[in-house]
Order: structure tokens, then C-alpha cells, then sequence
């Protein structure tokens, strides 16, 4: 029988961001100290020895070249990680920050049992930092859809509750009334 191990990281998703930028980072930093080194190392130990014999530093900077030649190898599959790196935080911050429209709609649902919906639409605008519900249907009168933005509005799940147009339509046998009512929620922590 095989067992399947799943880690789950539980650190909230800008710590995980912080932690693998400065994990690349960190990479960095250490690439570049070790060309430094690699490049500074040869002179340092010329003039340290003027008149030892340049066949062993000769000798130890080609072994130092090659070591430094096998360190920079890595370089593109470091930057390949931090790209995956990087897509994966975009993911992460994006499931992160979505909206779970169902209980608003669970509210719009109980609050309007008696109304006919042609459509309702959502719409989150981050740039002003709100979700938008317009909900468009029919009732059979405008006293009715006065009282659905009422209910709405009396309910608090929503910031502000308009009617923003009703017209009459005519249907076989009688006049309905057309309506369009747009419901604005504005996510903790918003302007």
C-alpha cells in the first residue's frame, strides 16, 4: 500500500511571496560574490607572491574558472524558477482575492422570491474597490420593485441598492414592469 504525502503552506500568500523573492535574491547575491571572488582572487595572490611561481595560480585559477563556469550554468534554470515562481504567485494572489458571489446572490434569492429575473449580472471593479450586481427582471408592478430596493437595501448586505430604469412592457393580457436594479458592495477594507 503507498501513502501519499500532500504539504499544504499555510503562510498567508504575500509572507510566501516575500519569502521566495528573497530566496532569489539571495541566489543573486551569492552568484555575484562568487564572481567577485573568483575574479579578484588571481591578483590578490599575484601580488601577495611577486616572485613565487605563477604555475600554481595559473593552475588554481583555471580550477577556480571552471568551478565558477559550472556556478553560472545554473543561472538560467534559477531564472526559470523564479519566473514559475513568480506565475504562481500571480495564481495564488488572484484565488486569493476572488469573490464568493453565492451568499449575496443567496440573499437577492431570499429577499425576492416572487420576482422574475431575465439576468443577473456581477461584476467586481477593482479599480474603485467594489463588486456591482445589476439585476434585471420583471414584476407586475413598480410599487413591487420599489419594495425588492427596499428589502434590499433594509437587508445591510449591500452599500447601496438603486433602481437605476423600469419600463412598462406590455405582454399578452396585461403590463408588466421591466426593471433594472443595481446593488453595490464595497469588500472590507475598501475605499
Amino acid at each position: 500500500m503507498s501513502h501519499l504525502a500532500v504539504t499544504v503552506n499555510l503562510l498567508p500568500c504575500a509572507r510566501r511571496r516575500k519569502l521566495a523573492t528573497v530566496a532569489a535574491a539571495t541566489r543573486w547575491t551569492w552568484a555575484a560574490c562568487a564572481l567577485a571572488g573568483l575574479t579578484l582572487l588571481p591578483a590578490v595572490a599575484f601580488s601577495l607572491n611577486a616572485n613565487a611561481d605563477l604555475a600554481p595560480i595559473l593552475d588554481r585559477t583555471a580550477r577556480e574558472e571552471a568551478a565558477f563556469a559550472t556556478l553560472s550554468s545554473g543561472i538560467p534554470a534559477m531564472k526559470q524558477e523564479l519566473i514559475r515562481q513568480t506565475a504562481l504567485s500571480k495564481v495564488l494572489v488572484a484565488v486569493e482575492d476572488r469573490v464568493d458571489w453565492r451568499p449575496l446572490l443567496g440573499t437577492i434569492a431570499t429577499l425576492a422570491p416572487d420576482v422574475g429575473f431575465e439576468r443577473i449580472e456581477c461584476k467586481l471593479d477593482r479599480t474603485a474597490h467594489r463588486a456591482e450586481i445589476r439585476l434585471i427582471g420583471m414584476v407586475p408592478s413598480l410599487a413591487q420593485a420599489r419594495d425588492l430596493v427596499l428589502r434590499l437595501e433594509d437587508h445591510g448586505s449591500f452599500d447601496s441598492v438603486t433602481l437605476a430604469n423600469s419600463s412598462t412592457l406590455a405582454l399578452p393580457g396585461r403590463e408588466v414592469i421591466r426593471f433594472e436594479i443595481t446593488a453595490v458592495v464595497r469588500p472590507k477594507g475598501g475605499a
